[in-house]
C-alpha cells in the first residue's frame, strides 16, 4: 500500500491510497479489483509523526497495534493516537482494516450536518504515514474512559448517566448508518467517553459500507462473540443496520447492569444462551432461519420455550424495569423485526424529561484519583469501585477523573 498527500487550497488535503493487490481474507466482503484507490479528505496531514506529535504515555495494546496519549508539539493539544502495523501480510489483514477505518471517517466527516449530530462519533483529526517504520498513525481527539473498564469497575453505573449515554449511542451509531456504513463490532470496549460526559463510537475497523452495493454477499466473521445477533450466528451473508442495533441492544443491558447479556466460550454457547433467555427462532416469528447457511446444526437441538419479558425482568436492576420493553424491541430474534435505530430514539423510553443532554450531566468520577502513570499498567483490581458523583457546581477539575488502563482486543477476522 502506499499513501501520497497532496495538498489543496483552504488547507485541506487529498489522501490517495494505492492498494498494490487484492486482498485474500476473512474480511473480504467481494473480490477487488487489482487495486483499489480510495480519495479521503482531511484538514492536515502531518509529515513525519516525530516531528508533529510528543507520546505521553502508553494507554494499551491491542492485535493490530498500540494506543497512545500524545501532544501536538505546535499546539500543546492532546490526542490520543492508534498506531497501526502497515503490514502487507495478508493474513494479518492490517492494510484492509486500515483502508476500512480511514474510509468510513472519512465518509462520516464528510457529512454535510452539523458538528454536534456528529459529535457521538470519534473524530479522526490527522493520518501519519511511516513508510521507513512501517506505521500508519491515526490522530483521535482524547478520550478519558473506555466504557468497558468503567464497567469493570461498577456494578452498572446510575441511571441518569446510562440514559444519557445509551441516548448518544443512539445518535452516533444513526450517523454511522447515515454515512452508509454499519459498524459491526459495537461493543463497551469500542465505546469512549470524552470529557463533558459526550459518549463517542471509535474502531471502525470492520465497517461496511453498504452504499456501494449492498446486495453483494458480505462476510460473517465479524461482530466480538458475545455481541453477535443471531442471524450472524446462524452464517448470514446478508444483513443490514439491525447487526448493529443488536450488538448496541447487548452493550445497553451491560451498562445496566455491569455484566455481558449473553456470554459463551464458542459461538454455539452464545447461541444457546440466546435461546436459553430470550427464546428461539422458529417458522412462526421468523420464517427465514432455516435457509441459513448454519441452521442446520442448530435445528437439532432442543430449543427452549422462555420468556424475555421474565427474564429481563427478573435479570435487570429495579431501576431500570422500564427499559426492558425497548430492550426487548432491540433484542428480538427475527432481524426483520428488530426496531431500527430511529424507532429507539423515538421511544418513549428515551423521551423523558429525565434524558439529560451530556452538558447537564454531573461529574462522574472513580474514588481513587490515579496517579499519572496509572495507565501504564494493564492490571486491573476485581474489586468494584461505586461511582461518585461530583457537582459540576463544586468546580471539581474534570482532568483528575482516572482514566483506567485502555487495552485493545485481539483483532478479530
Amino acid at each position: 500500500m502506499n499513501i501520497y498527500a497532496l495538498n489543496k487550497p483552504l488547507k485541506s488535503t487529498i489522501l490517495v491510497i494505492f492498494f498494490d493487490s487484492p486482498f485474500n481474507s476473512p474480511l473480504n466482503d467481494h473480490k477487488h479489483q487489482n487495486f483499489e484507490i480510495e480519495i479521503f479528505h482531511f484538514n492536515q496531514m502531518s509529515d513525519t509523526f516525530e516531528n508533529s506529535y510528543e507520546i505521553i504515555t502508553h494507554i494499551g495494546t491491542g492485535g493490530y497495534g498500540k494506543v497512545f496519549k500524545a501532544r501536538n508539539k505546535e499546539t500543546g493539544e492532546i490526542f490520543t493516537i492508534k498506531r497501526m502495523l502497515n503490514s502487507n501480510n495478508k493474513k494479518d489483514n492490517f492494510q484492509e482494516i486500515i483502508h476500512r477505518e480511514i474510509n468510513a471517517f472519512s465518509a462520516i466527516s464528510n457529512l454535510e450536518v452539523d458538528e454536534i449530530s456528529k459529535r457521538n462519533v470519534a473524530n479522526l483529526r490527522d493520518v501519519i504515514y511511516s513508510e521507513t517504520k512501517s506505521y500508519v498513525y491515526l490522530v483521535f481527539d482524547y478520550f478519558e474512559y473506555d466504557l468497558s473498564d468503567i464497567l469493570k469497575k461498577w456494578k452498572g453505573i446510575p441511571v441518569s448517566f446510562a440514559k444519557s449515554y445509551f441516548h448518544q449511542l443512539l445518535q452516533g451509531l444513526k450517523i454511522i448508518h447515515q454515512a452508509g456504513f454499519l459498524h459491526r463490532d459495537i461493543k463497551p470496549h469500542n465505546i469512549v467517553l470524552s470529557p463533558g460526559n459526550i459518549v463517542k463510537i471509535t474502531d471502525l475497523g470492520l465497517s461496511r459500507n453498504i452504499n456501494y452495493d449492498c446486495k453483494r454477499p458480505m462476510t460473517n466473521q465479524i461482530i466480538t462473540m458475545w455481541y453477535k445477533p443471531p442471524e450472524i450466528l446462524l452464517g448470514a451473508t446478508q444483513y443490514g443496520p439491525e447487526v448493529d442495533v443488536w450488538s448496541l441492544g447487548c452493550t445497553f443491558y451491560e451498562m445496566m447492569t455491569g455484566e455481558p447479556l449473553f456470554v459463551g466460550g464458542t459461538e454455539s454457547e452464545v447461541y444457546t444462551a440466546i435461546t436459553n433467555s430470550i427464546g428461539s427462532p422458529n417458522e412462526e416469528n421468523w420464517p427465514e432461519w432455516s435457509r441459513l447457511p448454519n441452521a442446520s446444526i442448530f435445528s437439532k437441538r432442543n430449543h427452549s420455550n422462555v420468556d424475555a419479558n421474565k427474564f429481563f425482568m427478573k435479570h435487570l436492576p429495579e431501576q431500570y424495569q422500564e427499559a426492558r420493553f425497548l430492550l426487548m424491541k432491540m433484542l428480538q430474534i427475527s432481524p426483520s423485526k428488530r426496531i431500527t435505530i430511529q424507532e429507539s430514539l423515538n421511544d418513549p423510553y428515551l423521551n423523558g424529561s429525565d434524558v439529560l443532554p451530556p452538558e447537564k450531566l454531573p461529574m462522574l468520577t472513580f474514588e481513587e484519583v490515579s496517579k499519572d502513570d496509572a495507565s501504564l499498567s494493564p492490571k486491573r483490581s476485581s474489586k468494584r469501585s461505586k461511582p461518585v458523583v461530583t457537582s459540576r457546581k463544586s468546580g471539581a477539575n474534570q482532568n483528575k477523573m482516572l482514566r483506567p488502563a485502555y487495552n485493545l482486543p485481539p483483532i478479530i477476522i
